[in-house]
C-alpha cells in the first residue's frame, strides 16, 4: 500500500494541469543501465546477484563495488516533456538484452532480461523478470533531457527491494531497503519544438525576491553501510520545492565539476541527524556532515524550467539515499558556515583530500574511500535498541540567504529493526513535519509550568530551547533541558540555568553525542544558579546542527525564567549580535521572592 500512495502523490504533482508551454511527448528508443550494488549489505541479508560481466565492469561507483552495464536494444518507454525539460514519464518500458540471477539461501531467481518498467506520472521505475516478477523499484532519479540530442538520462536512483521480492526472502521488513544505486543512458526520439520551446528566463539566475526552499518531504531512510554489533550508517532521501519568489543556485562545488562563472560553487548543503526521545528525554544519536547538492531536477506542476544548477520558481528537487551518502558529495560540516551559507572550495576537503597542493581543484574522487563511514551518519547500534524509544530522523537543507530556516528541515519519526542481518527503518510512524526534531520532544506552542520550547533569534543565527518537567512526588521535580543549535555560528560554551538560594538541587546531569567522559561539561550549583561550561574554551562546545542536554532535580516546582547561553566567539559585529543570549524557560520557583510579593500585596 505504501508503494501506491507514493505513486498517487507524484502522479499528482508531475502530472497535474500546469501553466507553463504544451505538454509533447519523447519515447526511448534505446538504453544502457548501469546497477551499482551494495554488495556488502546484500552479503549481510543473505542475498547474492550475478549479472554477466559488460562494458565498463570495472568501474568503481558509490558502494565500492562493480558496476553492471546492461545494453537496451529494446523500448517502448514514453514520457512527458514540457518547456523543454523532461517533466514524468508516461508509459511503457525499457528491455534489456541479459539479465540476472538473484540467490538467497535455496531459491534462485533467473530472468534472462530486465524490464524497467514505468510508473506513470513520477519519476520512478519497476525492474519486473520474464515471468513479471517485480524485484527493485528505482526511486529520485536525477532525469535530464539533453537539449541538443534529445538523450534522456536517469541518474543516482535509489535501488530499492519491493515488497513482493521483501516477502519471498521472508523479510517484510526488506521492502523499501536501497540495495544499491541505478543510472539509464537512453537515446530518444523528441519533437524537436519540445526541445526548443524553453522559457527566457530558463538558466538565468535570477536573485531579485526572496529565497526560500522548503524541505516537503523525507520518504525513505536506509543502511549504507554497517560494522555488526558496533555501528550502522545511514541516509534519509530527501525532496523540496522552491517556495520563494528568487531563483537558488545551485552550482557544483569545484572544478571541474563546478560552473565556468559566478556565483562560483555557491550550492545548498544538506544535514541530516537522527534523535531518540526515551525516559522523557531527547537525545541526538547520530549526525551526518554536509551534503554538497550538485544538481535540480527541477519538475512539478509549478515548474517552467528544465533542470540544470538553477533552481527556479516553483520547481521541485530530490535527492535520494545513494546520492546523500555517497562520499563523493560529503565534506565536514566546519567548511560551511552555518548562519550564512558559505562555503570556500579553495583549501577544502574536496580540494587537498587526499592530496596536496591547494589548488581549487578536485582531488577527492571515489576511489578514495578506504573508510566505508567517513562523513555519513553513524550511530552505535545499541542506541538504536533502547526498549520503549522514540526515534525521529531529521534532515535539513542550508541555503544561503533563506528567509525561513525552520522550512528548511523537516522530520519524521522512523522505527529500527535489526533482522535477517540488516537495520531497516521504515515504515514511518507519523508523517513528515517541518521544523527541527526537537519539536517532537516540546510542541513549540506549549504554554504552562510543564514544559516550554522557546526560539532563539540572532543576528548570528537560531537556536531552540526546549525544557520539560516532571513532579517526581515527595515535593522533587525533575528538569530536562534541550539545547539545540540549529545554524548559530559562535557556537555556546556555558549554560546557565537561575536556581535560587535555598532551593536543593541534586542529580545534575548532561549529554553530549558522544560517550568520551573527558570533554563532558563541567556541572556546578552556584549561588544562584545551575551551570554547565566546556571544561576548556574550544572543548566540545556546542556547535550548529546539533543539541547537548541538561538536567538536574529540585524539591522546587517550575516557574518562567530565563536561561542564560554564553557564546564561544566573540560578537561578530551584525545587528543582533550580543555578548551574552537569554531564553524563556522553566526553573524552580523563587519562594522567596513570591514570599515577599505576597507580603507586599
Amino acid at each position: 500500500m505504501r508503494q501506491v500512495l507514493v505513486s498517487a502523490f507524484l502522479l499528482l504533482s508531475l502530472s497535474a494541469t500546469v501553466s507553463g508551454g504544451p505538454v509533447s511527448y519523447g519515447e526511448v528508443q534505446t538504453g544502457k543501465l548501469f546497477l551499482d550494488f551494495n554488495t556488502a549489505l546484500l552479503e549481510r541479508m543473505g542475498i547474492t546477484v550475478a549479472i554477466p560481466d559488460s562494458l565498463g565492469s570495472a568501474a568503481t561507483k558509490v558502494h565500492g563495488g562493480t558496476l553492471k552495464v546492461l545494453d537496451a536494444s529494446s523500448s517502448d518507454l514514453r514520457f512527458a516533456v514540457r518547456d523543454a525539460g523532461f517533466r514524468y514519464l508516461v508509459s511503457g518500458e525499457l528491455k534489456t538484452d541479459t539479465g540476472l540471477a538473484l540467490s538467497f539461501g535455496d531459491d534462485v531467481i533467473r530472468s534472462e532480461h530486465l524490464y524497467v518498467r514505468a510508473m506513470p506520472g513520477s519519476l520512478s521505475f519497476r525492474i519486473h523478470t520474464d515471468d513479471n516478477f517485480p524485484l527493485f523499484e528505482l526511486h529520485n532519479s536525477h532525469a535530464w533531457l539533453d537539449p541538443g540530442t534529445g538523450d534522456l538520462s536517469f541518474r543516482h536512483m535509489d535501488l530499492r527491494i519491493t515488497v513482493e521480492l521483501a516477502e519471498r526472502l521472508g523479510y517484510p521488513r526488506f521492502a523499501d531497503i536501497t540495495v544499491g544505486e541505478a543510472h539509464m543512458e537512453t537515446t530518444a526520439e523528441v519533437p524537436p519544438a519540445a526541445l526548443a520551446d524553453k522559457g527566457a528566463s530558463c538558466g538565468v539566475l535570477d536573485t531579485d525576491g526572496d529565497v526560500d526552499v522548503q524541505l516537503t518531504g523525507i520518504n525513505s531512510t536506509s543502511e549504507i553501510a554497517r560494522e555488526p554489533g558496533v555501528r550502522v550508517a545511514m541516509a534519509p532521501d530527501a525532496s523540496l520545492k522552491n517556495v520563494g519568489t528568487a531563483d537558488v543556485a545551485w552550482f557544483r562545488a569545484i572544478n571541474p565539476d563546478g560552473g565556468p562563472t559566478p556565483p562560483f560553487a555557491q550550492h545548498p548543503f544538506l544535514a541530516y541527524n537522527l534523535f531518540r526521545i526515551a525516559d522523557g528525554v531527547i537525545e541526538q544519536i547520530g549526525r551526518s556532515q554536509v551534503k554538497h547538492a550538485f544538481f535540480t531536477v527541477n519538475v512539478g506542476s509549478d515548474c517552467d524550467c528544465p533542470g540544470g544548477q538553477i533552481l527556479h520558481l516553483g520547481c521541485q528537487d530530490v535527492y535520494g539515499i545513494s546520492s546523500n551518502g555517497d562520499r563523493h558529495y560529503l565534506a565536514s560540516r566546519q567548511e560551511v558556515t552555518a548562519s550564512s551559507g558559505k562555503w570556500d572550495s579553495y583549501g577544502s576537503h574536496f580540494d587537498t583530500y587526499p592530496n596536496e597542493p591547494k589548488d581549487d581543484f578536485r582531488d577527492h574522487g571515489r576511489s578514495d574511500h578506504s573508510d566505508p563511514f567517513e562523513h555519513r551518519m553513524a550511530v552505535l547500534e545499541d542506541d538504536l535498541l533502547v526498549e520503549g524509544a522514540s526515534y525521529f530522523v531529521e534532515a535539513w537543507y542550508l541555503i544561503k540567504g533563506d528567509v525561513n530556516i525552520l522550512n528548511n528541515m523537516g522530520f519524521r519519526q522512523l522505527d529500527p529493526e535489526l533482522g535477517g542481518g540488516a537495520w531497516s527503518f521504515t515504515p514511518f510512524l507519523t508523517s513528515f513535519v517541518n521544523g527541527p526534531a526537537i519539536d517532537a520532544w516540546v510542541d513549540p506552542n506549549a504554554t504552562g509550568n510543564v514544559a516550554r520550547n522557546t526560539y532563539v533569534v540572532t543576528g548570528d543565527g537560531h537556536l531552540k530551547l526546549a525544557v520539560r518537567t516532571t513532579n517526581l512526588g515527595g515535593g522533587l521535580h525533575r528538569y530536562e533541558y534541550a539545547l539545540m543549535n540549529l545554524d548559530y555560528d559562535r557556537q555556546i560554551r556555558k549554560f546557565k540555568v537561575p536556581a535560587p538560594p535555598g532551593v536543593s538541587v541534586t542529580n545534575i546531569t548532561f549529554g553530549d553525542l558522544d560517550d568520551e567522559q573527558s570533554n563532558d561539561w563541567t556541572r556546578a550549583r552556584g549561588s544562584n544558579a545551575v551551570v554547565w561550561t566546556t571544561k576548556s574554551p574550544k572543548s566540545d562546545s556546542l556547535d550548529w546542527g546539533t543539541l547537548f542536554n541538561f538536567g538536574f532535580t529540585a524539591n522546587v516546582g517550575p516557574a518562567e525564567t530565563q536561561a542564560t547561553l554564553m557564546p564561544l566567539e566573540p560578537p561578530s559585529g551584525i545587528k543582533g549580535s550580543s555578548e551574552t543570549l537569554q531564553a524563556t524557560t522553566l526553573a524552580p520557583a523563587d519562594l522567596n521572592k513570591a514570599a515577599r510579593r505576597t507580603f507586599d500585596n
